[in-house]
């Protein structure tokens, strides 16, 4: 998700990585083929995880407050899950290699990637140099 913070930080931070746009939609891709790589019966038991983490740590921070910044996110994951079903080292076996895995990388770059950029929260507000060295 690092790649989706960078864009979505790039307007409020000071120092713009050069090539930045270039180098997050690249780390984007990659990363959704990582986990689409994964296989069948790891991404289910990290999505069940991943769950579990999310509900304990939005209730202990009240981090349920921008739910619907994270739509993105859940529909992201979504599609990595169904797409390890679906492929051809998942339970289905109904997507040839090749073929899915072109899927994962485009369909992350040109509806998640832009679906998560446009749902960060506007006007965020970083530290300046100053601040951070005074802590």
């Amino acid at each position: 998700m690092n790649p989706v913070a960078m864009m979505a930080l790039r307007k409020s931070f000071q120092y713009k990585l050069k090539g930045g746009p270039i180098i997050s939609v690249i780390a984007f891709a990659s990363a959704s083929l990582i986990a689409f790589w994964s296989g069948w019966p790891s991404v289910p038991y990290s999505v069940i995880l991943i769950t579990v983490a999310v509900g304990v740590f939005g209730a202990i921070y009240k981090g349920f407050q921008n739910t619907l910044n994270s739509l993105w996110y859940m529909a992201y994951i979504g599609f990595i899950t169904l797409m390890t079903y679906i492929g051809s080292d998942g339970a289905l076996s109904l997507v040839n290699f090749y073929v899915a895995s072109a899927l994962v990388a485009l369909l992350s770059v040109a509806i998640f990637f832009p679906w998560g950029v446009l749902s960060s929260k506007k006007n965020i507000e970083l530290p300046t140099k100053e601040q951070i060295e005074n802590q």
